[in-house]
């Protein structure tokens, strides 16, 4: 079976899925998005490679993410790149359509986080059209795809995110790792990791944080933050807390990975919105309890695994922060829930599945 994957991803969720012995009799062919430079030629591009996979025999393709057919919104003109963005990816997904290449979709996002164009929904809706499979991660992704109108229960199925064991092997022992950021033995170390954007919620984290008033917690925050303002917020809030507040503005090499969740007592993800979160899975592999608020997957999560607040609440994540700071007890009970978690999201079992969908997508009746 040959299939096409769009677009590459820098994280492992594609190599783990990809590189199990389910996925055996299948010859992976990746497309690697282009830069921002060259943006504006992505669905050129897009289209050259599916027409050249189609005559090499390739009849599957496996969409993940759409986001990187989308155009910088620059002043003034933000509406005109907005409109591209709309129709180079409508494009795509119809000369898909017409090469006869069967798309299976990953709804990781339902619709792109800080979408640079209005479009998001109808781009959704069409690609669920078109999808002779859709994979959601959870239950209540299929809820938030109904919400936008797609209601497609022959071609949607749940298969949850997987674990990262295996991706991140540690390379410190937890004394070590603490020892690299500065903390000392009784402090409680909070961690923030991952790329830092506006709705993963860091800005609700600082505020709590500066209310907490518990000099012996830490904050360690780390990820590359590419939105100048929200990094400057970061950096003077850590200049503000020097003693307490750690910033490392850079996308973390794998070979670091563990060595901050080594060092961490806590993870804490303050999403804003959701669909699915990689983070919180991340966490729970290295068995870490986690604050997180109650939205979309992350329902899914034992409630023994950490804190799971309220985000309509008043400081709900001030007192999830105080709840799980209050004993560390109760933080071993929950960092063994966690992992307990993450045991059950095998890659064998997720592949497997997946190769299933695939062979299923390939016989499905195809409307016009």
């Amino acid at each position: 079976m040959k299939l096409l994957v769009l677009p590459r991803a820098s994280n492992p969720y594609q190599r783990l899925l990809y590189t199990n012995p389910a996925m055996d009799q299948v010859e992976v062919n990746y497309f690697d998005p282009p830069t921002k430079y060259l943006a504006p030629l992505a669905a050129p591009v897009v289209i050259a490679k599916m027409v050249r996979a189609r005559l090499h025999g390739t009849r599957l393709a496996h969409m993940h993410w759409l986001y990187f057919l989308e155009l910088p919104a620059i002043r003034p003109f933000g509406p005109v790149l907005q409109w591209i963005s709309f129709v180079q990816t409508m494009t795509v997904l119809w000369t898909m359509h017409a090469l006869g290449i069967r798309l299976v979709w990953t709804a990781h996002n339902i619709v792109a986080h800080e979408s640079q164009n209005g479009y998001g929904e109808r781009i959704a809706r069409y690609t669920a059209k078109l999808a002779c499979g859709i994979i959601v991660h959870s239950a209540q992704a299929v809820k938030q795809l109904a919400e936008i109108g797609v209601r497609a229960p022959k071609k949607i199925q749940i298969i949850p995110h997987g674990n990262y064991d295996g991706v991140y092997p540690p390379m410190l022992s937890r004394a070590a790792a603490r020892k690299e950021f500065g903390f000392k033995p009784g402090e409680t170390v909070i961690l923030f990791f991952g790329l830092i954007r506006k709705y993963k919620g860091v800005e609700d984290l600082l505020k709590a944080f500066a209310k907490l008033e518990q000099p012996t917690v830490r904050l360690l925050i780390a990820g590359d933050c590419q939105d100048a303002g929200l990094a400057r917020t970061i950096s003077d809030f850590a200049q503000k807390y020097p003693k307490q507040v750690t910033f490392v503005n850079q996308s973390v090499p794998e070979k670091d990975v563990a060595m901050y969740f080594h060092a961490a007592d806590i993870t804490c993800a303050p999403f804003k919105n959701l669909t699915t979160s990689g983070s919180v899975i991340l966490a729970a592999t290295f068995g870490k309890p986690i604050v997180t608020p109650r939205i979309g997957a992350i329902k899914e999560i034992p409630e023994t695994a950490g804190v799971l607040y309220d985000p309509h609440k008043k400081d709900a994540l001030l007192g999830a922060l105080q709840t799980v700071l209050a004993s560390s007890k109760r933080r071993v009970t929950m960092g063994k829930a966690s992992r307990a978690y993450a045991d059950g999201l095998s890659w064998d079992l997720i592949s497997a599945k997946t190769y299933a969908l695939y062979l299923k997508a390939l016989a499905f009746k195809v409307k016009s």
